[in-house]
């Protein structure tokens, strides 16, 4: 449900590069999901891991790990939409608080929505 929503958000902060269409950003937006899902099964995948004793050593990749995927929207947004690192950031920065909005208020849609239906 916010896939869509993300790329339009996408669209939203480079709407003046009029080479890329809504179908780009939402290619894209594919891509940043698959790419933050196989990222967020590795961490969960060594957190349970972790309990065996002789593997205890892996609750240490857990902040590399979440570095690495802030590390890698910075730069895929900056090697897909070719702009300066400062524009980049700022628009990161942008990005991450309104989806954060968006999840914020879709939960919130969805909770009140399963409340009043049952």
């Amino acid at each position: 449900m916010s896939l869509p929503i993300f790329a339009l958000l996408l669209k939203f902060l480079y709407r003046k590069k009029r080479d890329f269409y809504y179908v780009d950003h939402l290619i894209y937006a594919v891509h940043l999901y698959c790419a933050m899902f196989i990222l967020q099964f590795i961490t969960i995948a060594t957190g349970k891991l972790e309990h065996f004793h002789y593997l205890g050593w892996l609750s240490y990749l857990t902040i590399p790990i979440i570095l690495y995927t802030v590390w890698y929207v910075y730069k895929s947004m900056r090697n897909f939409y070719f702009q300066s690192r400062a524009k980049t950031i700022l628009k990161f920065i942008l990005l991450t608080v309104m989806s954060t909005m968006v999840l914020a208020f879709l939960f919130l849609s969805f909770f009140i929505f399963s409340v009043f239906t049952i």
